[in-house]
């Protein structure tokens, strides 16, 4: 692949990232319109939509998280890790908790009944209280200030968050408000396996990919973090297989055919939904 055709793929997946914006991210951050200023909001928004983003992992985690701490929002209970987790684990009828990677563990909770072992990382309770301030403010602020790795460390600090999560939360975040660090952009690059095979298929061949994409964008005046949310996209949404990405990618006109069939069925599904009376 010549530099003009990555270029225009990598066109092509920012405006499936804009996609993305418009379909999947905003409607969530539309639903904690106060994570600047509560500690409530920027957890609920928080949990929600990326601490459980792990694969394989039930919707019904997020969910009983998000529907936890609103409650507790709406009650005026203290921030208290130890609360919560009893909340969540009651919500779920305490079963399959999956306490080793759960973001909500406290530090210290014992791994099962009887077990020695103990969860080593903190909450992300445990975090918010020794913040002192709604998270996303805190990560925002940062971000302006090009303190990337501070909050990159805090982040994997909590229970199942990991790298991945990590940069996901930051991606999004940045693009959101928006604001950009100037050194570390790679930090906001998560990568998962539909990134990294069009990565690979672009010609990372390799390399790192988080640094491939945020160079590859950069050197052709776009953002990298809508290019990479644009690759997960394509993939996981779009074409659903690597058979039809690895075809897509070695077809551009296939490949812009795929974007726009999938934005006209997007555009026509919002005109054709009903409106609800009152």
């Amino acid at each position: 692949m010549d530099e003009a055709q990555r270029s225009a793929y990598l066109s092509l997946f920012s405006h499936a990232g804009k996609v993305y914006q418009k379909w999947a991210a905003d409607p969530l951050w539309r639903r904690y319109p106060n994570v600047c200023v509560c500690k409530w909001d920027s957890l609920g928004l928080f949990l929600e939509g990326f601490a459980f983003e792990r694969q394989g992992t039930s919707p019904s985690y997020s969910q009983a998280a998000a529907h936890v701490i609103s409650e507790a929002k709406e009650n005026g209970s203290p921030l208290e890790a130890n609360a919560i987790w009893e909340r969540f684990g009651k919500e779920l009828g305490n079963v399959s908790l999956n306490i080793k990677n759960s973001p909500l563990a406290p530090k210290d909770t014992p791994l099962n009944s009887g077990s020695t072992a103990k969860v080593s990382q903190y909450s992300v309770i445990e975090l918010a209280v020794e913040l002192n301030e709604p998270l996303v403010e805190w990560a925002r602020v940062r971000l302006e200030q090009n303190r990337i790795d501070e909050i990159y460390q805090k982040l994997v600090g909590i229970t199942g968050t990991g790298e991945k999560l990590a940069s996901y939360f930051l991606s999004d975040l940045a693009c959101q408000y928006p604001v950009f660090p100037d050194t570390h952009r790679e930090l906001l690059q998560p990568i998962d396996v539909w990134v990294r095979r069009a990565a690979d298929l672009l010609g990372a061949d390799g390399r790192n990919h988080a640094e491939f994409i945020v160079k590859g964008s950069l050197d052709n005046k776009l953002v990298p973090e809508m290019v990479n949310r644009g690759m997960w996209y394509f993939g996981a949404e779009i074409v659903g297989s690597e058979y039809l990405l690895r075809r897509a990618l070695k077809d551009l006109s296939m490949a812009n055919d795929l974007l726009e069939e999938h934005c006209s069925i997007l555009r026509n599904a919002g005109n054709a939904l009903p409106k609800r009376s009152c």
